[in-house]
């Protein structure tokens, strides 16, 4: 492997590692929020709601999860 070729995949592995904690970083406060929301609003917040966005928050990590298993090898 040329040092370009490592240097491609460095910076697309360092892109993905970004594009990933991004996806993450957006789960996070969907999966917590979908579980507080309903306890402080209580029966203002419609309990369906509250289920998509806590599986938006599931979908969003795994996602960000297998976003990760694209890494090119760098050596």
């Amino acid at each position: 492997m040329t040092p370009t070729e490592k240097l491609d995949a460095k910076v697309a592995n360092e892109q993905l590692k970004l594009f990933a904690n991004l996806l993450n970083t957006l789960a996070a406060p969907s999966l917590v929020g979908s579980l507080i929301a309903p306890t402080v609003a209580g029966a203002l917040v419609n309990p369906y709601w509250s289920a998509l966005v806590a599986g938006l928050g599931v979908l969003l990590h795994l996602f960000g999860w297998l976003v990760l298993g694209l890494f090119k090898p760098e050596q």
